[in-house]
């Protein structure tokens, strides 16, 4: 079965407990998703505050890569603070508050997964942030042909070295 399919992710995702199935949130670095769409690719900051997001969800799924500053996201079941060279992963439909404590920069990356389960956001310490994450901020403002599959390939080492960066707890926020 591949990975990426949507039966797979419903198989991993849904418990039978007692006759009644149990929705569970996953960890995108648990199972490999495939990337189904780049929306955009920004460079910002945020000035010192609170913002609320916990009113509507997000459209979409997000890294976002800490240039400078730090930030806490605060969900309803879990928080977690990343700082600059850190890489936060903020889930479609999440509802968060987010906490800037200095002027920061930013650069985030809105994207689909081809799995629309619900998953949890975290933050996480990055091997490779800036690289890459330069990298797609260059080629989004291309507008070559090859742009979006650049971009894409880009995504996916983020989202690979992700995955390896879990596998060495000492990475995780």
């Amino acid at each position: 079965m591949n990975s990426g399919s949507s039966e797979f992710c419903i198989w991993l995702n849904y418990n039978l407990c007692f006759g009644v199935i149990f929705l569970t949130r996953v960890n995108i670095y648990q199972t490999e998703y495939s990337i189904k769409s780049i929306y955009r690719v920004l460079r910002a900051t945020h000035q010192p505050g609170v913002y609320d997001n916990t009113q509507v969800g997000r459209d979409s799924d997000c890294f976002v890569y800490v240039l400078k500053g730090k930030i806490s996201y605060i969900y309803d079941d879990h928080m977690f603070t990343v700082y600059a060279g850190d890489v936060a992963y903020l889930p479609k439909d999440g509802r968060y508050m987010m906490r800037v404590f200095e002027n920061d920069e930013f650069i985030f990356v809105d994207f689909d997964f081809e799995c629309d389960l619900p998953r949890s956001g975290f933050g996480i310490k990055f091997n490779h942030g800036k690289e890459y994450f330069d990298k797609l901020w260059v080629a989004w403002q291309k507008s070559s042909v090859a742009c979006m599959s650049e971009c894409k390939s880009l995504l996916y080492k983020v989202y690979a070295d992700i995955i390896y960066c879990f596998d060495k707890s000492e990475y995780i926020r």
